[in-house]
């Protein structure tokens, strides 16, 4: 059985860009998060598994098959196990976007850690679709980098914002640089997305501009490039001695 990732980072994109998101508070009955969409609503529990379900009365499958695996001999995962996690996958990623847009940071990043996680376990214990969660993995980490540097930013350390944005570009291109189905097809909008992020705070905040040269000019060094290396010394002079 062969999985179609593409519909899926699809409809993740379309999710992103067009759900409403409120949170309920039912008392007694605890909270819940409404997802709405041109399609209609999707309710999620706002812990354990997005759809409130104790899988083999874990709070998850990626921890029922945790302990299962730790007690088998077997190093890789059954088909069958790892499109049960592929479906967990999308119920968390799903929430960890609900909680962006409700500026609930570091439980959008927990999500999305725990999708990383995932993702890692699978590439590295099922051969048959190693491609395919490999095509995953960007936008995880662009979910999640973006996640820590809202954080940050709500908390105004804008310039740790920024390493978490400068992090997650770097990561996903080396994502790219492992992986033959990566490099062709490159995850251009996740990395737009960091890119556009870190720009408006480069932009918003000019001190931030020179540090980021400044790791840039680093790089060029270590790696001896040393023309690119002058371009760069010149341009944060410039940052220097303007007003």
């Amino acid at each position: 059985m062969s999985i179609d990732i593409g519909p899926i980072l699809k409809y993740w994109e379309y999710i992103n860009e067009n759900m409403t998101v409120e949170l309920e508070d039912k008392g007694q009955l605890g909270r819940r998060i409404h997802i709405f969409l041109g399609t209609g609503c999707i309710t999620m529990s706002p812990s354990g598994r997005p759809d409130g379900t104790k899988p083999a009365g874990f709070q998850s499958y990626w921890e029922f098959f945790q302990q299962k695996y730790a007690e088998s001999e077997k190093d890789y995962i059954q088909d069958s196990d790892a499109l049960n996690l592929l479906q967990e996958i999308i119920l968390f990623n799903a929430r960890s976007l609900a909680y962006l847009h409700l500026k609930e940071y570091v439980k959008s990043s927990m999500d999305a850690l725990t999708n990383l996680h995932v993702v890692n376990f699978l590439v590295r214990h099922n051969n048959n679709y190693t491609e395919q969660f490999e095509l995953i993995r960007p936008h995880l980490q662009m979910v999640y980098q973006r996640a820590l540097a809202e954080m940050s930013c709500y908390q105004k350390h804008y310039e740790k914002a920024l390493k978490y944005l400068v992090q997650g570009i770097e990561k996903i291109d080396g994502f790219v640089n492992e992986s033959v189905v990566l490099s062709a097809n490159r995850p251009s909008q996740e990395i737009k997305i960091l890119s556009q992020f870190q720009s408006d705070l480069e932009s918003q905040f000019p001190r931030l501009s020179r540090l980021a040269l400044e790791r840039e000019l680093k790089k060029a060094v270590e790696e001896e490039d040393y023309e690119l290396a002058a371009s760069l010394r010149n341009r944060i002079q410039g940052l220097v001695s303007s007003p």
